[in-house]
């Protein structure tokens, strides 16, 4: 209703009000399909199978049986070391509403909160803005005449020291158990 409002008293024109739909759609448009996407991703792993279980709850498991037991105690730092090429080769939306899920499932069988989980799934967010699926970095590289490959190489270095300070002081903290004892 409100841009509806604001069309109809700065531009009182429909040819005008056409073209700034025209020059600020696409941008709006972009934002839905992320929404719809995000949210076609999530009703894909939580709607109900035949079973009874979501698609989330079944890869959770999977982890579950897969995950020898000796391991299932470090989940949160293996969430954190996952999240750094899951937030590389994924985009966001996919990662977190697809993979987190299962992986906080798992995490929770294994006596993490989902809040543990979480902050563990944003380590990789180190790595995240030198993936070539975050679209903004084409443009910083086009204007200031970058190769993706070199500025991959030369930020790599930083971002994994960012990310190992990440780890260290969430563990530190005590925001993430290193360990759970597992039964």
């Amino acid at each position: 209703m409100g841009t509806i409002i604001a069309l109809l008293v700065n531009y009182p024109k429909l040819k005008d009000q056409s073209a700034r739909i025209g020059a600020n759609g696409g941008d709006a448009v972009q934002v839905v399909i992320l929404i719809f996407g995000a949210g076609i991703f999530m009703g894909l792993f939580q709607g109900d199978t035949e079973l009874g279980l979501s698609m989330s709850d079944a890869i959770a498991q999977s982890l579950i049986t897969i995950i020898p037991q000796q391991l299932a105690g470090f989940w949160g730092l293996i969430v954190a070391l996952i999240s750094a090429p899951g937030t590389f080769f994924i985009s966001n939306d996919g990662f977190y509403f697809g993979v987190m899920p299962a992986l906080c499932e798992a995490g929770y069988a294994y006596g993490f909160t989902p809040m543990q989980m979480a902050l563990a799934s944003v380590m990789g967010q180190a790595f995240h803005l030198l993936s070539p699926l975050t679209a903004f970095i084409y443009l910083l590289l086009r204007l200031t005449d970058q190769d993706l490959g070199e500025w991959q190489r030369a930020a790599g270095k930083w971002a994994a020291v960012i990310f190992v300070i990440f780890v260290v002081c969430i563990m530190a903290t005590g925001a993430i158990p290193l360990y759970i004892p597992q039964a």
